[in-house]
């Protein structure tokens, strides 16, 4: 049989048998997003180093497309869908199974020499493969992003979505509580801390993706342009980009929340 082609050079591939049909092959993989370059001015609103560049959801997606030329041309008609972060799908349940990675105590997967940025993506066929050893756990009695958390949100290995910045900056329509003044450590759009602090992404190694790159103009944006921000320049900056979810307003109602009081 002909090897399969790099997807990319810096994934991880493996195959389990999925939970809810017993004909079927769940084939996990992970996507490397680590991008060393940081916002040019310490002072500014942060944003989640996966929100730098295009859309994860439409550039992993349109990555798996090719591999899954492949297993047709391969295999023949094989019944085959792909899920990036999307359905019913336990992406993270799934990817320790198959040996990707371990569910960490911050509960984002985590691999030996690669860490944890990394996105998950799943393709169901009806194809038999071999089933994958499934991960151990290498937390130890390691805390740090316990810790490091700016509201401790988190716990050995859950997070409380009601005290977690990703979820106030991104998926909270409302006000934000006011007991949270303070606490966000001027993160605007998503948090990486438990990332940041994690000693297995010391061995985090930059993507290859060309579409996860920061635009230079994002990066350079001091504290004064964030809070100067016009729409327009909002949807400039966030074209195409996971920025986008949170919507203009949702961008002002978190900068306007990481203010000091007056």
């Amino acid at each position: 049989m002909a090897k399969w082609p790099t997807w990319p050079t810096t994934s991880i591939c493996a195959s389990i048998r999925a939970s809810w049909c017993p004909a079927l092959r769940a084939t996990s993989l992970a996507y490397n997003y680590y991008t060393p370059p940081q916002q040019a001015h310490p002072d500014a609103p942060k944003l989640s180093t996966y929100a730098y560049g295009r859309d994860y959801h439409k550039v992993v997606k349109q990555r798996l497309k090719p591999l899954m030329q492949f297993i047709q041309e391969q295999f023949g008609a094989v019944e085959m869908r792909a899920f990036v972060d999307s359905g019913p799908v336990m992406e993270k349940a799934w990817a320790q199974r198959a040996g990707i990675g371990w569910v960490g105590k911050h509960t984002n997967v985590i691999r030996q020499q690669q860490g944890s940025f990394f996105f998950l993506c799943e393709i169901i066929l009806d194809l038999d493969l071999a089933p994958d050893a499934p991960a151990t756990d290498h937390c130890g009695t390691c805390r740090r992003c316990i810790d490091a958390c700016p509201t401790d949100a988190i716990t050995p290995y859950a997070v409380d979505g009601s005290k977690c910045i990703s979820y106030f900056t991104i998926e909270l329509k409302d006000a934000i509580p006011q007991e949270m003044k303070g606490r966000f450590a001027d993160w605007a759009f998503g948090c990486d801390v438990c990332q940041q602090v994690c000693p297995w992404n010391r061995f985090a190694t930059p993507h290859n993706e060309p579409q996860f790159n920061p635009k230079p103009e994002l990066m350079s944006m001091t504290k004064d342009e964030w809070h100067g921000m016009t729409e327009v320049v909002f949807d400039k900056l966030f074209e195409g980009s996971a920025g986008k979810r949170t919507k203009f307003e949702g961008l002002k109602r978190n900068l306007r929340f990481l203010a000091p009081e007056q």
